[in-house]
């Protein structure tokens, strides 16, 4: 049964434009979520081998794993993967766990799911919501006021601060540092995930 599953997991990952290592950023997710918790770089080590710290950056390029104490932002920081722990985003969790049942890689069950489980009493419409997002984002950036307009087309313009938080704690999207500093919060850019 766990092969089948690591399969479909792999089958699934496959779907998601990522040209090298699949089968080992499958196996990462997939460990990480029979363990459910937090993989540290020397198990990812172990599980991959020499091409672990590959692995590690594809992944995490791609949003589908965040090195422990950081947001998506981190990609600015320097990188030292001996003293790591990497988590699963949110909505990556439930996408993997979904592909590890159909072998398909499904952003809007995913987004359902999560939604669905945070209790969040508008779940229903957040894949249509986030489709707006990414439909409105310019180069994979979105800034807040596109949020508070398309919020507002959903009759929720009044939630605009507690959807961008819950589409952050998703993983969904993340604040984009490379702005002038100064700017007021209605400005703020945020990062799209690119596996949704």
């Amino acid at each position: 049964m766990k092969s089948k599953e690591k399969e479909n997991l792999r089958n699934a990952i496959r779907q998601i434009p990522i040209s090298d290592y699949v089968a080992y950023i499958a196996d990462i997710l997939y460990e990480s979520l029979n363990s459910n918790s937090d993989i540290p770089y020397e198990h990812i080590r172990r599980l991959v081998g020499e091409n672990a710290e590959d692995a590690i950056l594809i992944a995490s390029e791609r949003w589908l794993i965040i090195p422990e104490g950081k947001d998506l932002s981190w990609k600015s920081s320097e990188y030292l993967f001996r003293d790591e722990k990497y988590y699963i985003p949110q909505v990556v969790r439930e996408a993997a766990k979904r592909g590890c049942e159909t072998g398909s890689w499904e952003p809007e069950y995913a987004i359902h799911a999560y939604f669905k489980r945070i209790k969040e009493p508008l779940w229903g419409i957040m894949p249509e919501f986030f489709k707006e997002i990414k439909r409105n984002a310019r180069y994979g950036k979105i800034r807040a006021m596109e949020i508070k307009c398309i919020a507002s087309r959903f009759g929720m313009e009044d939630r605009t601060g507690v959807l961008i938080a819950e589409f952050k704690a998703a993983g969904l999207i993340n604040p984009h540092f490379s702005f002038v500093l100064g700017l007021k919060e209605k400005d703020v850019t945020y990062e799209v995930n690119p596996c949704f």
